[in-house]
């Protein structure tokens, strides 16, 4: 979508398919789908992720932002949510890398790093930038390092596709992580 100049805008888990590509997705009848039993499944089998949900997703023109706050506030960049108070009043596609860095977060951690009992309280931590990680997980340097690069709330402090696909989170082989 990036190389395309499209922004998602609401990159989140609720987002993210996983396809295994060896269970087919037919529908059996009109009301019956083939079912997979997901204690089977293999995470080394071969599948393919999908991104679902584009009803906020925005081809940018030659400027390459856009200013309007959309999206899921539990996974908004800062420089969306602040949109109306912001100087620039546009954001870029480092918005929805903000997004990756908030599903990596949970992914690992297993809870968003900023919360709140409404909007206004989740800004209010949002623009604190303080997230912890649980001394109890034994966590790598590589993780850490990969989840701030992203959650960096001025853009262009936040990691780049290049930057990102060349992290030691991605490239080292998960056997030497311990």
């Amino acid at each position: 979508m990036h190389k395309n100049n499209t922004i998602h805008r609401d990159i989140k888990l609720d987002n993210i398919m996983l396809n295994f590509n060896k269970y087919p997705n037919i529908v059996l009848n009109d009301n019956d789908t083939a079912k997979v039993n997901y204690d089977q499944v293999d995470l080394n089998d071969d599948f393919t992720v999908k991104i679902a949900d584009l009803g906020f997703a925005k081809h940018l023109d030659h400027t390459q932002v856009t200013s309007t706050m959309l999206g899921t506030p539990t996974t908004m960049s800062p420089d969306v949510m602040n949109i109306k108070e912001s100087d620039s009043k546009t954001y870029s596609i480092k918005a929805d890398l903000w997004s990756l860095g908030i599903i990596t977060y949970q992914l690992v951690i297993g809870r968003l790093p900023f919360t709140g009992k409404d909007f206004n309280e989740l800004r209010t931590h949002l623009q604190n930038g303080k997230y912890s990680y649980s001394k109890k997980l034994n966590l790598s340097i590589e993780v850490i390092s990969f989840i701030n690069g992203l959650l960096q709330d001025e853009p262009k402090k936040r990691m780049n596709w290049e930057e990102i696909k060349n992290h030691p989170f991605i490239t080292t082989e998960v056997s030497k992580f311990h």
